[in-house]
């Protein structure tokens, strides 16, 4: 099965420069790349770094957020061609192959990687279904904010309720649309008016977060055919409590083997089409925007705000753990003038908007913990974290390894994808010292996230075996 990843579209417009703004905290530099032309080969000589292009960087930016797609629906990691068009744009651009999310639901996703800062560094996580008011601190610089001080017009349409400004997760947007539960088609349809209608000159920042292919899957009913001549079964699957009735807990372990592997088969259709259809509509709207002339100078970047998991380790959906299925996402960048590439380094999504800021000349705030891509050393240690259907949940990836931490009852899960690559054996030994390695670089996050979550609501159970 093909997954689809969040992706982030940067579209540029017709500048060189970010603009200055008396808002602004920083005085962007020309993107303009200077180049040294030998015999018939033109090889650009500035702006430094991994990601290149032909040209000046494209100035406007349309970021494009995939809700709930994994890695692996993708051609380029083993899917099965359900996104042709999508596959393609990621051949043309260049591709951050080895990209982690900082959670594994959307309030937590998109809001790291639209700040460049783990919940924690900012003294507030998000979490799964607690509406408890709280948000985001004010002291958190999202991307947008520096680009709408620097004369961007700004826009976001969501189509999910946690990212929404209730939860502080929408600083810097001039105007946000709500769209809750919306698919691809209608989303790209308010967009593609709203970049219309501004003046040529007028530098740009869209975000469109789609809410394809998140739970229901239900895409229009000319997505389906591969449902035709199948068993019915006695729940519809494009119902949200139905679906969520069955994917899980006591609702699936009781279903019998045949009708688990058909339920979970009927999902899998259903999901890549929603894929499918996803893909079908970003088509019509390229062209759109294509013969508009609004591509002519856009960087856009893919990325997914996190995967979804079909029982790799007992559970459907997100929001449980941090294994790959739901924590490993895709993120590329494309321009019409970018130079193909990709870089398999361990990339962070709160990589992304440092990473953006210095395709532009400028120094990331403070507040970014994010690494320019440039910069991450081989061995970068990866954290991740969720608070969510399993309660707290945290991680470290170092190279091929990831330990899980469960604040519930104190259980350590130690893998190895490179040996494992379902991740299906736990290597966990208490006396291991590629256990205690790991745990090393957990426990300082643990005891961290212990100052900011509420443990009266969600205890910690420190493991008893490991070192305090």
């Amino acid at each position: 099965m093909r997954a689809l990843t969040l992706i982030w579209l940067v579209a540029c417009g017709s500048g060189d420069k970010l603009r200055d703004s008396s808002k602004s905290s920083t005085t962007p530099t020309s993107t303009e790349t200077e180049t040294t032309t030998t015999g018939d080969t033109t090889e650009p000589t500035g702006p430094k770094g991994l990601i290149q292009f032909d040209g000046p960087v494209p100035q406007n930016i349309l970021w494009i957020s995939i809700d709930t797609l994994r890695q692996d629906v993708w051609s380029r990691y083993g899917g099965d061609d359900l996104m042709p068009f999508l596959d393609g744009l990621m051949a043309e651009g260049f591709v951050l192959d080895d990209a982690h999310q900082c959670g594994n639901w959307t309030g937590a996703g998109t809001s790291c990687t639209m700040s460049g800062r783990h919940g924690i560094d900012a003294g507030f996580e998000p979490i799964l279904g607690a509406r408890e008011g709280e948000s985001i601190p004010d002291d958190s610089i999202f991307l947008a904010e520096v680009l709408r001080d620097s004369g961007y017009v700004t826009e976001l349409i969501s189509t999910n309720g946690w990212l929404d400004p209730a939860w502080g997760n929408t600083q810097g947007f001039d105007t946000f649309r709500a769209m809750g539960g919306a698919k691809a088609g209608p989303v790209m349809d308010t967009l593609i008016p709203d970049l219309l209608a501004l003046p040529d000159d007028q530098s740009w920042f869209f975000h469109a977060h789609l809410y394809d292919p998140h739970a229901p899957y239900d895409p229009p009913e000319e997505y389906l055919e591969r449902l035709e001549g199948r068993t019915e079964l006695p729940w519809d699957l494009s119902m949200r409590d139905e679906h969520y009735a069955v994917n899980s807990g006591a609702g699936y372990s009781d279903l019998s083997p045949g009708m688990k592997a058909e339920l979970e088969t009927q999902l899998r259709i259903r999901y890549e089409a929603e894929c499918t259809y996803m893909d079908d509509m970003l088509q019509d709207a390229w062209r759109l925007l294509d013969a508009s002339g609004r591509l002519d100078d856009t960087l856009v970047v893919f990325w997914a705000d996190h995967g979804e998991a079909f029982w790799e380790h007992g559970n459907q959906t997100h929001a449980w753990d941090l294994y790959d299925p739901e924590n490993q996402v895709i993120a590329f960048f494309w321009a019409k003038n970018i130079r193909p590439g990709s870089y398999d380094g361990p990339v962070s999504t709160i990589d992304i908007a440092p990473t953006m800021l210095d395709l532009y000349g400028v120094e990331p705030p403070a507040t970014m913990t994010g690494q320019i891509i440039d910069d991450i050393e081989p061995d970068r240690v990866r954290y991740s974290m969720s608070i969510a259907r399993a309660g707290v949940v945290q991680s470290i990836v170092r190279d091929t390894r990831r330990i899980q931490f469960y604040w519930s009852d104190g259980r350590v899960v130690v893998t190895n994808v490179a040996d494992d690559p379902s991740e299906a054996v736990n290597l966990y030994a208490p006396d291991d010292p590629t256990t205690l390695e790991m745990w090393e670089l957990l426990k300082p996050r643990v005891e961290q996230a212990e100052g900011v979550i509420n443990t009266s609501r969600w205890p910690l159970t420190w493991p008893p075996e490991l070192p305090r």
